[in-house]
């Protein structure tokens, strides 16, 4: 194999797992406050907020108890760190409640922010001044109260002012570690989308890597019996693969859900079974008779860790992988003591298996270490060991196939240099070439059988793979056209069709992932006049109203709106669809626009009124409030896709205004739009 090849994709690993930490600037938080007032000087940087925040335990206060309550007294607590047992003293180690505090003096130019939070243990509430904009579990003041969840979190908020202040409430009854264990991060919006993307792209190409390793060596272990060591990595791959995928990716499916105490559970048995298999690979891969008493046992050890990490509660099983690193630990030095033992027997290649093993060993052993502590790393560096580990084994087959085409190529050579002397040689050599005959007959069964195994291999990995899956996308595809599906169903196939497209792509491209575009509008307000809005939207559906014979008035008092034209006109567009798909034909569709005031404040109040078929409280329920999408068909059977109001629902918030829905059913509609009015600068 070429090396240039190989380091050329050893690089390619290292630029994608480690792409988070690129941009990267590190800030200090001085007593509660980090001064950004300079800005941020490249847009796609990103600050950690590391340093001294407010802490308030045994306390869950917002910015309005922040303001008014001069008693508030805060311990400076440096971030990240855990909560020790002199914060909490009638709780356990590491377990109780309280809030952080940040100050943060931001840039007028720049509007629109992010933050990104990590493995904060176990629950908390995101505050950005008075709004909530992320929750993850359910923090409570008692354990009986509380839901534990561990997930990442990248929220956009928005800046009016020139300081934002930033609130966590934290609780955690279920592990040893609680607080904010990892240094969150602020950057602009396209830098925090940025990262998340990163970080979901390096995931996924992480899982596929591991999973189609697991595939390829259980099939390689199916066509060569009693090769152990294959099935042995393949299901050290499969583990791999479970592990990232529950911790890093099951998340973001809608309808599955797993508790904190599951998810922990199975990291730690994880890690414990990839030690167990790594170790057995080892020895079946270059057994040494010798060593295999002590192999059994330090895997019977690792085994006994599963047990326990399947029976005790999380908290006392946080205390177990504490202590048990001196388990790994030893076991590590043993695996480094057999390696020794391999090189010294001078096996064929071994080489190449003992610099593999030596880079999962030393990036398993330092993720290991960060598990147990709050050190920072973005991505899992076990991921770059793990995939150099497969990146090795395949080097390593493909050095054999070659050995032996060369091998094969210098037999060749030899037997037309003897027929060309045959006559002279014919009785000297007789034996000599028969023999050479048999070696050569016998090379090329050992061929011939490396070569079906190898074409067989990449086959299953080109055809038996991307068949299902292209058959599976185009069967999903068809199925979403189906409008009687429910909206699970239909985001399961949706979601179906996205990654069965993503997994082809993988594999067309000898598992490179491709970075997909995410359609993102952003806001952009303006002035504009809603009334020039309304003609313009009406006239896109003058065909359908004058197919239903429909009739359109308007009134209203030519307002000058201060929001983003592109979405207002989307909103409009939608509403009156709707309306026009609705109404029963001769029917009248009205829009007023007015003014009105609210807390003191002008707002401009956009009504559209059908005599349509009107709609029912739960289905009003289910559009305002939940995240549920429902098609229905209008009176002349048209097509929708239940995307409409949600959709007008979201622009509207984005504008800071309301999305209200008057209706009942059997009499008509009314969609009342309530935007403020921004004074002319």
């Amino acid at each position: 194999m070429n090396f240039k090849g190989i380091i050329s994709f050893v690089l390619l690993v290292l630029g994608i797992n480690l792409s988070f930490s690129i941009g990267v600037h590190k800030c200090e938080v001085e007593n509660g406050v980090i001064d950004l007032s300079k800005g941020i000087q490249n847009k796609n940087e990103v600050i950690k907020l590391c340093g001294e925040w407010e802490f308030y335990p045994n306390q869950f206060i917002g910015i309005d108890e922040y303001k008014s309550n001069k008693n508030l007294k805060p311990v400076i607590k440096h971030i990240p760190s855990f909560w020790t047992k002199e914060e909490f003293k009638n709780n356990k180690k590491g377990t109780g409640f309280g809030t952080y505090h940040l100050l943060i003096i931001v840039n007028q130019d720049t509007k629109l922010h992010g933050l990104a939070f990590f493995d904060i243990f176990s629950s908390y509430r995101l505050f950005v001044d008075n709004e909530l904009i992320a929750a993850v579990g359910v923090p409570a003041k008692t354990k009986k109260s509380y839901y534990p969840e561990l997930r990442n979190v990248f929220k956009v908020f928005r800046s009016d002012n020139d300081s934002v202040h930033v609130f966590v409430q934290v609780s955690n009854f279920s592990h040893r570690l609680g607080g904010i264990t990892k240094t969150p991060i602020l950057g602009t919006y396209s830098a925090i989308r940025s990262i998340e993307k990163q970080l979901l792209m390096s995931d996924i190409f992480c899982i596929s890597i591991l999973f189609i390793s697991a595939f390829m060596f259980f099939v390689l272990y199916i066509f060569m019996k009693r090769e152990y060591a294959y099935l042995l990595f393949a299901l050290f791959s499969f583990i791999a693969f479970i592990s990232l995928f529950v911790i890093n990716i099951l998340h973001i499916f809608s309808f599955t859900h797993l508790s904190f105490n599951a998810v922990i559970k199975i990291q730690y048995i994880t890690i414990y079974l990839m030690i167990s298999t790594l170790l057995l690979y080892i020895y079946y891969l270059y057994p040494l008779k010798s060593e295999k008493i002590r192999v059994f046992i330090i895997c019977a050890i690792n085994l006994l860790l599963v047990a326990l990490s399947a029976v005790l509660p999380v908290y006392l099983l946080s205390w177990v992988i504490h202590y048990s690193k001196f388990i790994i630990t030893l076991t590590i030095v043993y695996g480094v003591f057999y390696a020794i033992n391999i090189l010294k027997r001078k096996e064929e290649m071994s080489w190449i298996m003992i610099v593999g093993l030596s880079l999962i060993t030393i990036t398993s052993s330092v993720d290991l270490y960060m598990s147990t502590h709050y050190l920072q790393l973005a991505n899992s560096v076990s991921r770059i060991g793990i995939l150099l580990f497969i990146l090795s084994q395949i080097f390593l087959l493909l050095k054999k196939f070659v050995d032996t085409q060369n091998q094969l190529e210098k037999l060749t050579k030899d037997l037309k240099h003897i027929n060309n002397n045959l006559e002279k040689i014919v009785n000297s050599r007789t034996q000599k070439l028969k023999s050479q005959k048999l070696n050569l007959e016998d090379q090329r069964r050992q061929l011939k059988k490396i070569v079906k195994t190898k074409n067989k291999l990449f086959s299953i990995i080109g055809h038996d793979l991307r068949s299902p899956i292209g058959i599976a996308n185009m069967y999903a595809d068809t199925m979403l056209e189906d409008k009687t599906l429910k909206s699970k169903q239909h985001e399961m196939l949706k979601f179906i069709s996205d990654s069965s497209s993503a997994a082809l792509h993988l594999l067309n491209n000898l598992l490179m992932w491709g970075k997909s575009e995410t359609g993102t509008v952003i806001y952009r307000p303006t002035y504009f006049d809603i009334q020039e809005l309304f003609v313009e939207s009406i006239n896109q559906f003058k065909g359908a109203m004058e197919a239903k014979d429909l009739k359109f008035t308007i009134n209203s008092e030519n307002q000058i709106i201060f929001a983003d034209r592109f979405m207002i006109f989307m909103v409009v567009n939608n509403v009156l669809s709707n309306a026009v798909k609705f109404s029963e034909p001769g029917k009248i569709i009205k829009a007023t626009i007015h003014n009105i005031i609210i807390r003191k404040r002008k707002n401009v109040v956009i009504q559209i009124e059908d005599e349509g078929v009107g709609m029912s409280p739960e289905l009003i329920e289910t559009v305002l409030k939940t995240n549920e999408y429902i098609s229905q068909r209008g009176t002349k059977n048209e097509k929708g896709s239940g995307l409409g109001l949600k959709i007008c629902r979201d622009f509207i918030k984005q504008n800071n205004g309301k999305f209200n829905i008057l209706s009942e059913k059997g009499k008509g509609t009314t969609i009342e739009i309530i935007i403020p009015v921004k004074i002319w600068d």
